[in-house]
């Protein structure tokens, strides 16, 4: 022991010592300061390294060396801990834990490596909204103090939610499963990378939902298809393609419009270098008031519709067709309104070497091939007009087909019929109605019909 029971007991510090036990002193004998020690003071005690149990009820202040157990050097070469301060920069540091699981404090940087189990994590806080939060269930957000006000979040379901998302690099950037819609549901626009349903949407596609939750528009659902518009209703327009205005689409699957009247770009252009059909409109509707092709124009005078071919050479080709083949169909095959001044139709052949018909009727049923009407009672315009500037050629030229050998029916108006003959005599041969007149009978006369088969040269 340093002190028995005898010895009275007294304190350093009122000596003057300090906790390193020196004392400065000044010198009787000029003013040179005296540094006094203490020496062996202690005669007696324990070394540090024969501490096994103990408790040590006051402070402790390292001035120097370092504190380790297993580690040799601030590394994580070792297994152990090492605590003070490295000679090498006279740093201090602390560093726990084996070679690939560690905290290390250089005196500078905070390294921590392997996995952190906790609780909950925030960072810098758990109150502001500038912070950032991960809880006990794996869910993890940004710019709010709770998950349900954050406008930045991902949770463990792999739903995420962001305000604003840039790609920088969009060419290496690839989805490989799941749905982008910008709206979980009503009106919204989805790419699926597999097939999805409500509605239905095949993989790989793009969707235009409607706020029925029905497809509207749809890119690359099908093999064969490119794009698809499926109007809900006939209040739900189509595809609308304009080049300046503000008109909206309504009861039109397409519509094209050229608004400027000074523009001379055509509105739609087919080309077909196949051998297909360059435009093919069906109509399947039992309800047969909807026209086939509807075209109506404005009021400028301009061609409503122009077809043009440039196959000089082959005068087989059909430049416009249409085809009805519905057997007990009553529908108008082609009907042209014109509430303007101009023409309605319109044709001109005007090469010279032509021998085709510009323009060629042919009808199979039981009702008229053509029929012209003029329902303005004020209109004294003729309803049928032709003129030709070529002197040999008739401007008129009709054929009808023969009611026998002898005789064909060639123009009719109701109660009266004309006829022309072979050369043969109508009187006798041929049954008419009063009135009726046969051209070119016998030697070129002509007859008119006084009843039945009786008729009078004229």
């Amino acid at each position: 022991m340093i002190f028995t029971e005898s010895q009275p007991k007294y304190n350093i510090l009122d000596l003057g010592f300090d906790k390193s036990l020196t004392k400065a002193l000044l010198s009787q004998q000029g003013s040179i300061d005296v540094t006094p020690e203490l020496i062996n003071a202690f005669t007696q005690g324990t070394s540090a390294k024969s501490l096994l149990a103990g408790e040590l009820i006051s402070s402790l202040e390292q001035q120097t060396g370092v504190v380790f157990s297993g580690k040799t050097a601030f590394d994580n070469a070792q297994d152990g801990y090492r605590l003070g301060i490295d000679v090498t920069d006279d740093l201090v540091k602390f560093y726990i834990g084996n070679t690939t699981n560690y905290l290390n404090w250089d005196g500078s940087t905070l390294t921590i490596a392997g996995s952190i189990s906790a609780s909950a994590i925030d960072i810098p806080d758990n109150v502001t909204a500038n912070s950032f939060h991960v809880n006990s269930s794996g869910d993890a957000w940004w710019g709010a103090a709770a998950i349900e006000s954050a406008t930045a979040k991902v949770l463990k379901t792999g739903i995420a939610t962001f305000t604003d998302v840039t790609i920088t690099n969009p060419s290496a950037t690839t989805i490989t499963g799941g749905v982008i819609q910008t709206a979980s549901s009503g009106q919204r626009i989805r790419l699926v990378a597999a097939s999805a349903i409500t509605p239905t949407q095949g993989a790989n596609s793009l969707m235009l939902v409607n706020s029925s939750d029905s497809d509207i528009l749809e890119f690359g659902s099908s093999a064969s298809i490119i794009m698809r518009i499926l109007p809900t209703n006939d209040d739900r327009g189509g595809l609308l393609i304009q080049n300046a205005s503000a008109l909206a689409l309504t009861n039109r699957l397409l519509e094209v419009d050229m608004m400027k009247s000074t523009s001379s770009a055509t509105a739609v252009y087919i080309s077909q270098e196949g051998t297909g059909a360059a435009l093919s409109v069906n109509a399947v509707n039992s309800d047969q008031t909807n026209y086939l092709v509807n075209v109506s124009g404005s009021t400028y005078l301009r061609n409503l519709v122009e077809i043009t071919s440039a196959f000089n050479s082959n005068n087989s080709n059909t430049m416009f067709q249409l085809t009805h083949t519905g057997a007990s169909g009553i529908n108008t095959l082609m009907r042209m309104d014109n509430a303007g001044s101009g023409r309605c139709v319109y044709i001109s052949a005007t090469n010279n070497s032509n021998t085709q018909t510009a323009f060629f009727l042919t009808f199979a049923g039981n009702a008229r091939v053509m029929e012209l009407q003029n329902t303005y009672s004020s209109n004294a315009n003729t309803v049928l007009y032709v003129t030709t500037n070529n002197t040999t050629g008739l401007p008129i030229y009709s054929e009808g087909a023969f009611v026998s050998t002898n005789f064909k029916r060639m123009i009719g108006s109701g109660a009266a019929t004309i006829w022309v003959s072979n050369g043969t005599t109508p009187n006798g041969n041929l049954s008419g109605n009063v009135g009726d007149i046969c051209l070119y009978g016998t030697g070129g006369q002509a007859f008119y019909c006084t009843g039945t088969t009786n008729w009078t040269g004229m």
